[in-house]
């Protein structure tokens, strides 16, 4: 979208968006030109092992993150609502994705195309450093959530096993 044809609804999501809070208009409106409005309801967005050709900035709705496990069985492992960036890790490593992203009922997202997103991860300007900061507090936000998950895991096969809970820092 060009800047001229911002919506209001994408400037206060951007706005939003942990690690763009304090981005002036200018910046938010350059981010924003580069990303596209699509609608993704009820539908596998992400799959995971499939090439990263973007990322995702939820805009409305829900999204559940899953994985398969070794015996090909899926989990659901978080759930996500907006402000929240999708898609991130295998864009960051130019891999295959880690999981798949399914949108709950309606979503609505803002799509980055991901040789965009490189291409802008790659330059050293204001609007670079604010993308760089917003994908760094969500890769934190992910590791705190996997923390959780693991030690809720570790602390229930303890107390199956009868013994003292695994410390997971």
């Amino acid at each position: 979208m060009s800047e001229a044809n911002v919506p209001r609804e994408v400037m206060d999501l951007l706005s939003q968006v942990p690690g763009f809070e304090r981005s002036s208009e200018a910046q938010l409106l350059a981010l924003a030109a580069l990303l596209h409005v699509e609608e993704v309801t009820g539908r596998t967005f992400i799959v995971e092992g499939e090439p990263a050709p973007a990322v995702w900035f939820l805009l409305e709705g829900q999204v559940e993150v899953s994985c398969a496990t070794p015996e090909g069985d899926r989990v659901v492992v978080g759930v996500l609502e907006p402000p929240a960036i999708v898609g991130f890790a295998g864009l960051l490593d130019a891999r295959s994705r880690v999981a798949s992203v399914r949108a709950r009922g309606r979503v609505r997202v803002l799509r980055m195309d991901g040789a965009v997103a490189r291409a802008l991860l790659l330059r050293d300007d204001d609007l670079s450093a604010l993308l760089r900061r917003g994908l760094l507090i969500a890769l934190a936000s992910q590791l705190a959530r996997a923390n959780q998950l693991l030690a809720r895991l570790t602390s229930t096969a303890s107390a199956r096993e009868g013994r003292p809970p695994a410390v997971v820092v």
